[in-house]
């Protein structure tokens, strides 16, 4: 499905370091900074400053406890 329409976030990139075959970025979401890490061939416009949408396939989300315990994948939660 075209990018808008699958999960996903905007923000702004805030730093950007290259590792190997890799970028890592630190974007700004809100009041969050999420760490990425973009293949090389996808990281052009990813430049400091960039406004970003962060994506990712419907059944690769996964919701997390505030505590940050986790849970295996498909264990209930108690």
């Amino acid at each position: 499905p075209p990018a808008t329409e699958q999960p996903g976030l905007s923000g702004i990139v805030q730093e950007r370091s290259y590792h190997g075959d890799v970028f890592k970025l630190g974007v700004v979401a809100g009041s969050n900074v999420l760490r990425v890490k973009v293949a090389r061939q996808f990281a052009g416009g990813c430049d400091v400053g960039a406004a970003v949408r962060l994506t990712w396939p419907a059944g690769a989300a996964r919701l997390l406890p505030a505590t940050g315990d986790v849970a295996p994948a498909g264990d209930a939660a108690s």
